[in-house]
């Protein structure tokens, strides 16, 4: 699944928005360090977290549900209809789900 410059930047966009920026890794090392430890659960979750592995493991988990393997940007092929509001709404519905478990971890508060 290979996203789009577009689409990986309209994703990190909207982690930007949601204030969750700071909590991506500063690394290839360290993303694939914390994919690990998210994977197996292992420690302490606030130390495993990045909103973007998350929310890029979530839509392409959701879109090989929905539509099998592909090779192509999953945001891509929503856009096949011509309807942003698609692409739209999985970017504010992956971000917002990994806003929630930053909170529920203690990462951020409720206020933002």
């Amino acid at each position: 699944m290979n996203w789009c410059q577009k689409h990986w930047d309209d994703l990190r966009t909207a982690l930007d928005r949601k204030g969750l920026t700071e909590f991506i890794a500063d690394s290839e090392e360290e993303a694939a360090r914390r994919m690990a430890a998210f994977s197996a659960e292992e420690g302490d979750p606030k130390d495993s977290f990045d909103p973007l592995f998350m929310c890029h493991i979530r839509v392409n988990t959701r879109m090989m549900e929905d539509i099998g393997m592909f090779m192509e940007c999953p945001l891509c092929i929503l856009l096949r209809d011509n309807d942003q509001s698609k692409v739209d709404n999985w970017l504010d519905g992956v971000t917002t789900e990994a806003w929630m478990y930053a909170r529920d971890i203690g990462l951020i508060k409720e206020d933002g």
